[in-house]
């Protein structure tokens, strides 16, 4: 059996987009233990902390589970980016998805089967971003790595990379730092090599502070046909265009007098919109489009 673990920093320019999911606080009893991780245990998302955790190499802390949150770890807040499995499931087929609010993030898995050899390959790739901005400085996150053993139980250990940062007020909106977590682990069984790949990838995204959202409802001759102006995290999560509206704009003004305008077709089902927290991140907001 052989399991690899590395880390890889990358600084890049990038468009906001994703998917959020509900909030995460640690509020559930849980535990440590200062038993090594099994070398079976499987990666599967990553904690977020502005802080590094007071945890020694060789300590977990256990999450505890429940409706909601999803899953906690006492005493410890940040943000949760993972994707568990059912014990005797494969990464391939993961069942339990979940992030904080504040995280944008996408999974994908899949299966590569060698027809001579029976090798089977399982990938999982998740990938979050964690939106930030304003005056308060530079912004620094830990990305604590969470683990799963084969019975299903779901822990943390301590970074042992170095944090991502950035100062949302020295760079342009759409700036991203990311890291990255990479786990291979290969078992053999009567001659047949089986391999669990899985990439963890989290990234801060700058975002400007929006100060007020306005959707336009256009003609296809480009005539105002309506317009309304919301405060950010108050826009509808459902918009009914009038009779004759060929597309949206949606119109983000923001603190630095700058303005972001988004072009919304019939062909375009969604769009995000996003709030400050008081933390310094944003909430993302999905609002449907319900084309007449």
């Amino acid at each position: 059996m052989r399991q690899r673990l590395v880390a890889l920093s990358v600084l890049l320019m990038i468009g906001l987009t994703g998917c959020a999911l509900p909030p995460l606080t640690s509020q559930q009893p849980g535990g440590s233990d200062s038993t090594s991780m099994n070398l079976t245990d499987t990666l599967i998302g990553v904690y977020v902390t502005n802080e590094p955790l007071n945890l020694e190499p060789d300590q977990h802390v256990v999450a505890t589970q429940a409706d909601d949150p999803a899953y906690a770890f006492a005493g410890i807040d940040g943000f949760i980016m993972l994707e568990a499995f059912s014990p005797g499931m494969n990464i391939s087929n993961s069942a339990i998805w979940y992030c904080s609010e504040s995280i944008d993030a996408t999974s994908a898995s899949g299966v590569n089967s060698n027809d001579t050899t029976g090798a089977v390959v399982n990938t999982l790739d998740i990938t979050g971003t964690l939106y930030v901005g304003g005056d308060s400085g530079t912004y620094t996150a830990f990305l604590n790595p969470i683990y799963e053993t084969p019975d299903g139980q779901v822990y943390l250990v301590k970074a042992d990379t170095n944090p991502i940062t950035v100062d949302p007020g020295a760079v342009d909106e759409g700036f991203k730092i990311w890291s990255q977590l990479n786990q291979t682990i290969t078992t053999t069984e009567n001659g047949k090599a089986t391999t669990n790949d899985v990439t963890v990838s989290m990234g801060l995204a700058v975002i400007k502070p929006p100060t007020k959202i306005v959707v336009w409802q256009m003609s296809n001759k480009n005539q105002v046909l309506a317009n309304n102006a919301y405060e950010p995290g108050k826009v509808p999560s459902t918009i009914k265009p009038k009779s004759g509206v060929a597309f949206l704009i949606v119109e983000t003004d923001r603190t630095d007098s700058s303005v972001d305008r988004e072009l919304i077709s019939p062909d375009t089902g969604t769009f995000r919109t996003y709030a400050p927290r008081a933390d310094s991140t944003f909430i993302g907001y999905t609002t449907t489009v319900t084309w007449p």
